[in-house]
């Protein structure tokens, strides 16, 4: 029997607190009940998630949470269209669609207080380098 295997198995089985959003109602349909649910979460379920939770599409709920996600919308939105729409600005054209998820992945994780989510240099860089972008091309 392989033991790392099954430390692996039993970490992945962790439940997981639900969270309840603000000002009141049940936990979100897709929020995980276990790690390994938090990582077989979809891109679309990412999305709902940061938005049930007010994430988003900030609201007056927005910051009462313990935690924020910083969602930018922009940054992270899913590309559409042709390459000359990704060539706008209007999002981050470099980051592939694992790398995305991966950010959204970690976004949501932190916010439900699951360790290890620190955001990596690379991405705020990369952040930093879009909104200079963006404002070169608006001036």
């Amino acid at each position: 029997r392989n033991s790392a295997l099954a430390k692996k198995i039993a970490t992945l089985q962790l439940r997981l607190a639900p969270l309840v959003p603000l000002p009141a109602g049940p936990p979100h349909p897709a929020f995980p009940k276990t790690l390994m649910a938090f990582h077989l979460l979809t891109e679309d379920e990412l999305d709902s998630i940061a938005h049930y939770y007010h994430q988003s599409t900030p609201s007056q709920w927005t910051h009462h949470y313990p935690a924020t996600m910083n969602w930018d919308k922009d940054f992270l939105a899913k590309p559409q269209g042709n390459a000359e729409d990704l060539d706008s600005g209007a999002s981050y054209a470099d980051m592939s669609d694992k790398e995305r998820i991966r950010i959204k992945r970690r976004k949501v994780g932190k916010f439900i207080g699951l360790v290890g989510m620190e955001t990596p240099a690379e991405e705020i860089a990369a952040r930093i380098q879009l909104s200079l972008d963006r404002a070169v091309e608006r001036s």
